[in-house]
């Protein structure tokens, strides 16, 4: 697993990646052995280790201006999953709980929509996106105040998609979830590049990863799974 600036080793050690221009440091110290996942922001990342804490690692710039903000996320415990994306970061605890953030704004979000217990989350550049224990499917926005079309598509989850989901990912403006019977279904703003109806064809698939960001090209991948 790679990031802009860091990697995640086949035994499971976080390296720093030598050629980066987002040299990165963690605080107090790096992670402990054994490193379940990590993900990066624009200007840091984020590491969850095998005992469900939090480690932080931030450029210079953004440990003397969001101090605060990333120790408090790194103090948080009982951690399960995490994604970030840019500013933007979700943390799902053990008991069902989320912890949002934005580092542009310095803060944390409020728990939308509250009193839910969730089994999957993740986040895009203007929205996150969730699973609930039931299986059902909840968008919300990053800003509730924008109001532009990019964003409304982020957070416009098709009836397809709202219900019996397992899993959940999200890029940018597109996100997709997978069903019991392995299908994956994608709704957002892929900016004509055709990636919402490629995901929604793909029929089963173990795992997919996907990436939509003018002006890159579009990429889709996905496992198939095993035949009998």
């Amino acid at each position: 697993m790679l990031t802009a600036s860091l990697g995640l080793s086949l035994d499971n050690k976080v390296f720093h990646r030598q050629a980066t221009n987002k040299p990165l440091t963690f605080r107090p110290h790096d992670p402990p052995l054994p490193v379940r996942t990590l993900s990066q922001g624009a200007d840091y990342a984020i590491v969850l280790t095998e005992d469900q804490r939090i480690y932080m690692a931030a450029t210079d710039q953004v440990w003397t201006q969001r101090d605060k903000l990333l120790e408090k996320i790194s103090a948080i415990q009982n951690v399960v999953k995490l994604d970030v994306w840019s500013h933007n970061g979700i943390l799902l605890k053990s008991d069902g709980s989320i912890v949002s953030w934005n580092t542009r704004r310095n803060s944390f979000l409020p728990d939308y929509p509250p009193g839910k217990k969730w089994k999957d989350v993740a986040c895009g550049v203007l929205h996150y996106v969730g699973i609930d224990v039931d299986g059902n499917v909840t968008a919300w926005p990053v800003d509730p105040d924008l109001d532009d079309k990019v964003a409304h598509a982020a957070i416009a989850v098709p009836e397809s998609a709202k219900r019996g989901a397992i899993r959940v990912k999200a890029e940018s403006t597109v996100s997709a979830v997978q069903r019991h019977d392995g299908t994956w279904t994608a709704w957002g703003h892929d900016f004509g590049h055709g990636l919402v109806g490629k995901i929604n064809q793909i029929g089963p698939a173990k795992d997919i990863a996907f990436r939509t960001s003018p002006p890159k090209a579009t990429e889709l991948y996905w496992i198939e799974p095993k035949s009998e």
